[in-house]
């Protein structure tokens, strides 16, 4: 191990924040707030903090989770090091194993906020990594520079989203901007609709209305509710975080689907991520086309329909590295088989 390296756990929330910040298109996940809002739903976490010569080069949010699958520490879209220091994954590995023995954990798992390239995959698998048998994290996100004017964006869209944004205008559609924590209320109402609608595990309401106290504080959150006929019909939670804004909840009401609120909806998000100075908007996580169909069960992809809307706003997609787990206790392979079926039963491949 380096000598002048040396992994802490003493370390203050402006120095956490500003070295983030300091990143294009910064991980929110990762950030001293997520602390705030894991601790309000009762699970604990770690902020772990990488120095080189005394100079931050690092950070690992991790989050303690006591699941009947097994009890695990995650790292969501962490860790983050300067582009340069990522060769000390295995020193902070090593510091987060034995931490986890102490604390008598299963496994670690880690959603690495890096592109998915050789170089980076053989970094973990050196460390003692091996891919997760299920995905936490979307690891395939689409991006949109939102840096050229609205105009250019416009025409980058495929026509027929323009015309639903117009559509949605003439059709009465309005968007409000929300820094109201009771604004959550809306979404809420709404997200339960969502997902009975799609089948997915949702978070827990009070996940939602801690996400957004905790950030909300920073101006690093807002609620856009789309209202038509005087109710609200569709909303999402909008992340701003350093340059990068996040669509990371969205929910809409079944009964007006035919009504194309949500294309409107963030049409307004991506001028307000303008507005704000952002440089990307991330539209988080989509399905590739070669995985649009189950080669197994041959049934459409749990994304493929969020796919075809959120690329037609234009942008790029970003393959992130597989979420990677490293085993600490038997248990691990347990929980392994179980995730897998698991995986396969939902439509994931």
């Amino acid at each position: 191990m380096n000598a002048n390296l040396v992994i802490t756990e003493k370390i203050n929330q402006e120095e956490w924040e500003n070295f983030l910040l300091g990143f294009p298109r910064p991980p929110f996940l990762q950030s001293w707030y997520m602390r705030e809002v894991h601790e309000t739903v009762g699970e604990s976490s770690l902020l772990i903090g990488v120095k080189e010569d005394n100079i931050l080069i690092g950070v690992a949010f991790v989050v303690i989770v006591r699941a009947k699958r097994g009890h695990f520490f995650y790292l969501p879209y962490g860790p983050v090091f300067q582009m340069h220091k990522w060769q000390y994954v295995p020193e902070l590995t090593q510091y987060v194993v034995k931490k986890a023995k102490e604390l008598n954990i299963d496994f670690i798992r880690s959603s690495p906020f890096i592109v998915d390239a050789k170089d980076n995959r053989a970094l973990y698998y050196r460390a003692g990594w091996r891919r997760a048998p299920l995905h936490m994290l979307a690891e395939h996100v689409w991006w949109l520079d939102i840096t050229p004017a609205e105009d250019t964006l416009l025409v980058g869209m495929r026509k027929t989203m323009r015309n639903l944004i117009r559509r949605a205008t003439r059709d009465g559609v309005t968007i409000r901007m929300s820094k109201n924590p009771d604004d959550v209320e809306h979404f809420i109402r709404i997200h339960k609709s969502t997902v009975e609608r799609h089948g997915f595990v949702p978070y827990k309401d009070d996940f939602f209305r801690a996400q957004f106290r905790a950030f909300v504080k920073a101006d690093q959150v807002a609620m856009f509710l789309a209202e038509y006929e005087g109710k609200v019909i569709a909303a999402a939670m909008i992340m701003f975080y350093g340059d990068m804004a996040s669509y990371h909840h969205g929910a809409s009401l079944s009964e007006f689907q035919k009504i194309p609120a949500s294309y409107l909806l963030q049409w307004e998000a991506i001028r307000e991520a303008k507005r704000r100075g952002c440089l990307a908007y991330n539209f988080w996580g989509i399905v590739p086309e070669n995985k649009m169909r189950s080669r197994i069960t041959r049934r459409p992809h749990p994304f493929a329909g969020v796919t075809t809307f959120k690329t037609g706003f234009g942008g790029e997609r970003i393959d992130l590295l597989p979420c990677q787990d490293y085993p600490i206790r038997s248990k691990y392979y347990l929980t392994r088989i179980i995730e897998t079926a698991r995986r396969i039963k939902r439509g994931f491949w």
